[in-house]
């Protein structure tokens, strides 16, 4: 069987999926890019005589994003309304599984809301998607081995809207699958859950960021591709946050930290932020909770920490 090299529609979002088609048919070797106005559905079908690429124009596609959820050691756990995007960057990369394909490579080369994907894959009857890609993984039934949330994460990478110019998150820990049949787009759910603290300070102070639990935070998993659900097979209780050259993230003004967590439940939930890396310093400080529920897809408010005043609220 030929292999086929095509472009695919990717959206992060919800289970709901729209109808649009583009038509690939089998036989021979067909290139083909487009947009998501164009194009976000893959069906592939028998040539009647030599290649033969056609789409068929339907509604713009959809995009959801993380919504908000309650957490109370600041305030009274209120949920915050709105949502917070996420978006592609150019040259990400994403993993496609199937029982013909073993760990594809596709990359797009233009970032935003949606992002077309290229690479050289085989046609199938249904295909598993997982952002970032991910060397190692396998599929075993409707489960995919080798899943990662990193033990270390960088601070300084992809900015959301809500960012100050200073703050970002690591755009390869917050991990995320699409399942989609031939015919079905990719729109990718958010498997982790996030953390955000906001660090003030205006003094240029160096410090880094700890996440700890009794529970596996983060390592390898196996994922479950029908319930998303993580199972951890090598996994930390604790993930470092610091700067993607260095160990240190320098603040100047307002930064913003983003974690990525596996979801679940968790007993003596720790957060520290360390000045210059050292839990003895008189401005390092620890917040501990004794048990807490992360969902996946949903970002939770760590509040806001001076330095300068000790102060975290």
């Amino acid at each position: 069987m030929k292999k086929i090299l095509f472009s695919l529609i990717a959206l992060f979002g919800s289970m709901s999926m729209n109808a649009q088609v583009m038509k690939i048919m089998k036989g021979e070797t067909v290139v083909a890019t487009y947009t998501a106005a164009e194009a976000d559905h893959v069906v592939f079908e028998e040539a009647p005589a030599g290649p033969v690429v056609s789409s068929l124009n339907a509604s713009g596609a959809t995009f959801h994003d993380f919504t908000y959820g309650a957490f109370d050691w600041i305030s009274d756990g209120s949920e915050p309304s709105g949502t917070m995007q996420r978006q592609f960057d150019a040259n990400d990369k994403i993993s496609i599984l199937s029982t013909k394909n073993s760990n594809a490579k596709f990359t797009t080369s233009a970032g935003g809301a949606t992002a077309t994907f290229s690479g050289v894959a085989t046609d199938d009857s249904k295909f598993y998607a997982v952002y970032p890609y991910t060397s190692g993984l396998t599929l075993d039934g409707t489960t995919i081995k080798g899943v990662e949330i990193p033990t270390t994460q960088r601070s300084d990478a992809w900015e959301s809207q809500e960012n100050s110019e200073q703050s970002g998150w690591d755009p390869e820990a917050p991990i995320a699958l699409a399942v989609a049949d031939a015919g079905a787009r990719l729109q990718f759910h958010n498997l982790c859950a996030i953390l955000k603290l906001t660090i003030v300070d205006n003094s240029g102070t160096n410090f880094i960021c700890y996440v700890s639990a009794n529970q596996s935070i983060a390592g390898t998993f196996d994922l479950n591709t029908e319930t998303g659900a993580l199972t951890s097979t090598s996994g930390s209780n604790s993930i470092s946050v610091g700067r993607q050259y260095g160990n240190h993230i320098e603040c100047y003004g307002t930064r913003i930290i983003y974690v990525a967590i596996a979801p679940g439940n968790y007993t003596n939930f720790t957060y520290q932020v360390l000045l210059n890396g050292d839990p003895e310093h008189p401005a390092s400080k620890t917040k501990t909770k004794a048990s807490v529920t992360f969902e996946a897809g949903k970002v939770y408010n760590m509040g806001s920490y001076d330095p300068n005043s000790e102060e975290w609220n």
